[in-house]
C-alpha cells in the first residue's frame, strides 16, 4: 500500500483513469510508484504489456515496458 497514492490521486486526476485502462486492459495489478506521477502496470506476458502500453500511449505522453532480468 502507497500511502502518497491518495494525495498523489488528488493533485492529478489522470492516474486514476490510467490505471483503470491497464487493469481493463489485462492487467494484473495497477499502482501508483513513489509520489507518483509514475504508474506500474504489472502483467505476466509480454503480449499482455503490449495491450496495455498500446492503449495507454493513447493518453500518456509516455509509456514504457520492462521485463525482469531474471526468469
Amino acid at each position: 500500500f502507497n500511502q502518497l497514492e491518495a494525495a498523489a490521486t488528488e493533485l492529478c486526476p489522470e492516474i486514476l483513469l490510467i490505471r483503470k485502462i491497464a487493469i481493463e486492459n489485462g492487467a494484473l495489478a495497477a499502482l501508483v510508484s513513489g509520489s507518483g506521477p509514475t504508474v506500474v502496470a504489472v502483467t505476466d506476458s509480454y503480449k499482455a504489456a503490449r495491450k496495455i502500453a498500446d492503449a495507454l500511449s493513447k493518453i500518456a505522453p509516455f509509456v514504457m515496458i520492462s521485463a525482469p532480468l531474471l526468469n
